[in-house]
């Protein structure tokens, strides 16, 4: 690579941004006042202690599972960030109760003040749960009912517009190979849920750019750097899910269409390009975690 010191000094500079992005975000959030949410707070809670015991969609049917546990844990969490103390609440991720079955019912009532004096407080730090600034800018709005059309909507959209795009260059192949997955995972049920949502929007956007970066040859460079972000955004939005797909899916498509280029067909180019932007996820992926500890011992003060 020609001048690695500034690809190193952009790739540092991209990465450093990136977390003062997303930990300003989290801050913005946090500052939000708890009464702006609570009507449609309140409204979500209820409809997770109503639909706790219904986790399948389908009945009997294991792909069609919904974490309604999980999504109250998200939510419990987006209702305690603390607009007095921002950081701190936003480094601990506190929220009240126990990550246990009774995770709805326990967002309920510290909905409803019902936890008196001295609620049971637990901290959720290792994770950066960036999901929360949509969840508390949603609520301004919405409940859980209309944040999950709103979703349902949104994947739908990205899909299509990825379905047309390899449309329109003709990847036949692509398409069907990428429909199959899709409804081979059950696709269809992330947007039902917050927990799996959230590594789907982020696989479409990505394969999305990168076929835009495709068409505009941009350079291997280009593409490392944008999984290193990718990656980033990856660990800052999920709740350890299913977070590969946001290498694999996109990197399927890119390598699918770069053998079609002659200077891009040998085994052993499309090998090393891969390994870069796989090792260039990784990087983001495990510099974001170990940010959000870092950034919780500077504020916190404690030993993580």
């Amino acid at each position: 690579m020609k001048n690695p010191l500034k690809f190193f000094l952009i790739y540092l500079l991209s990465f450093i941004m990136t977390v003062v992005i997303s930990a300003g975000l989290l801050f913005a959030a946090a500052l939000i006042p708890r009464d702006a949410v609570q009507k449609n707070m309140q409204e979500s809670a209820e409809y997770y202690v109503e639909k706790a015991a219904d986790s399948n969609i389908i009945p009997g049917i294991k792909a069609t599972f919904v974490d309604r546990f999980a999504d109250s844990l998200i939510l419990n969490i987006t209702y305690h960030l603390d607009p007095e103390h921002p950081l701190e609440s936003v480094m601990w991720s506190y929220f009240y109760g126990y990550p246990s079955q009774h995770a709805p019912q326990y967002l309920l009532d510290s909905i409803n003040g019902a936890y008196g004096e001295n609620p049971r407080m637990e901290e959720y730090l290792r994770y950066w749960h960036g999901s929360v600034v949509f969840m508390k800018i949603f609520h301004l709005f919405w409940n859980i009912k209309h944040i999950t059309v709103f979703h349902c909507a949104l994947l739908l959209t990205l899909t299509l517009i990825l379905l047309f795009m390899l449309w329109r260059r003709k990847y036949t192949a692509e398409i069907i190979g990428l429909l199959i997955s899709l409804i081979a995972v059950s696709a269809w049920v992330a947007p039902l849920g917050l927990e799996f949502y959230w590594v789907f929007p982020i696989m479409m956007i990505t394969a999305i750019i990168s076929l835009i970066m495709i068409e505009k040859n941009c350079s291997e460079r280009s593409f490392i750097l944008l999984f290193l972000v990718v990656g980033m955004i990856t660990v800052y939005l999920d709740f350890l899910t299913t977070e590969t797909i946001t290498i694999l899916v996109p990197l399927l498509l890119i390598t699918r269409i770069r053998a079609r280029k002659e200077e891009h067909a040998s085994f052993i180019a499309q090998f090393l390009f891969s390994l870069k932007c796989s090792i260039s996820w990784l990087i983001g992926y495990l510099g974001m975690w170990a940010a959000k500890w870092l950034l919780a011992k500077m504020i916190l003060h404690i030993e993580v």
